[in-house]
């Protein structure tokens, strides 16, 4: 439906599914070889594994087709962090900041409890949404 974002191995876009017209992010991507490949393969693996933390994206689906990857992704809404806080100008309460800081930690301590580490962990890769909920993202570099 309309363009959300660019990412490292493609583009996001806001999507509604047909039979029940709710929204999600999908994630298209076009891996250059098969380093890129495995790379996104192992980001959405990384993600299906971690299905039941709530403050973890949730993949949705992931498809190979037709040489390109399509990965549905829970829609958030209000989008990364850094777009809060550029349209904040970085100003915002000190209850906010505690609450955003406590929902990204409790998604590294679940990814460490899991034995995986983020490695890119910065204000991009954190997620919003208009309910409040703050999830952690793009897990990229994640081993």
């Amino acid at each position: 439906m309309s363009r959300l974002n660019q990412g490292a191995y493609g583009q996001i876009f806001k999507v509604k599914r047909l039979s029940d017209g709710e929204f999600f992010a999908l994630k298209f991507m076009q891996p250059k070889d098969v380093n890129d490949f495995n790379s996104i393969k192992n980001e959405v693996g990384l993600m299906m594994m971690c299905q039941d933390e709530d403050s973890i994206i949730k993949c949705i689906d992931a498809y190979d087709f037709k040489e390109r990857l399509w990965v549905f992704l829970e829609l958030m809404d209000v989008g990364a962090l850094t777009n809060m806080l550029e349209e904040r100008r970085g100003n915002i309460e000190e209850k906010l900041c505690a609450y955003i800081l406590r929902r990204a930690l409790e998604g590294l301590d679940y990814l460490h409890a899991k034995g995986i580490v983020h490695r890119d962990i910065k204000s991009d890769n954190i997620l919003v949404n208009k309910e409040g909920d703050i999830k952690l993202a793009d897990f990229g570099y994640a081993t």
